[in-house]
């Protein structure tokens, strides 16, 4: 079975979409900030949506205050991180937006597999916590250092050494889904052009053993 939703530009069709990936996801498809998705005039937003697979139902709550931190609760039961709900309901969106996938610049395909992987596979989840946790130290202590302040290349080796457990994670987590959708992507290709054209998909990385922004 499924569900059409029909109406005119601007009545809210696309809206509805994303509050199900908020309900889903903990955080919104179309905005990379909470306070963009919070009416204008408004200062907050609150979305509830039940979910049912037949046997089980979730009751889910997302709600956030201009200023505040964004809350998301399950049944009642308020949610101490985002990442313990992430993958109870799987959501997938295809959206005109992305075409950014093919035309637009690395970020894109690595966003995608994110939102993919992070549904089902926890081991990726805190890989990516933990490199984004350890990117944003060093990225911020390299600043210091631009601004004056002294350098302690100890200090710089320990975050790179940190760091280089959950990159190898995401790099073959990423490898491994690829090398999967490549075997429809190739086979589907080959009907569309009629077994006239070949096309594959890949990954990889210039510089593995040196985590950079790049990466996430």
């Amino acid at each position: 079975a499924f569900n059409t939703i029909t109406g005119l530009n601007g009545m809210g069709k696309t809206n509805i979409l994303d509050g199900i990936v908020y309900l889903s996801m903990g955080k919104g498809y179309f905005t990379g900030l909470d306070r963009y998705s919070v009416q204008h005039t408004e200062e907050f937003f609150r979305i509830q949506g039940i979910f049912s697979d037949g046997t089980n139902t979730l009751d889910v709550v997302v709600k956030y205050k201009a200023g505040g931190k964004k809350e998301l609760e399950v049944n009642g039961v308020l949610m101490e991180r985002l990442s313990d709900h992430v993958g109870r309901i799987p959501c997938v969106i295809f959206a005109p937006e992305d075409i950014t996938l093919l035309q637009e610049t690395s970020e894109a395909r690595r966003n995608f597999l994110n939102h993919t992987l992070v549904q089902f596979d926890t081991e990726y989840l805190n890989a990516i916590i933990i490199y984004n946790k350890l990117l944003t130290s060093r990225n911020s202590y390299l600043k210091q250092m631009a601004s004056g302040h002294c350098y302690n290349d100890l200090y710089l080796e320990s975050l790179h050494e940190q760091m280089a457990s959950p990159c190898r994670i995401i790099y073959e987590k990423r490898k491994l889904v690829v090398y999967e959708l490549n075997i429809l992507f190739e086979n589907l290709y080959k009907v569309i052009s009629g077994n006239k054209e070949v096309c594959t998909l890949s990954v990889s990385y210039t510089h593995l053993t040196m985590p950079t922004s790049d990466l996430v």
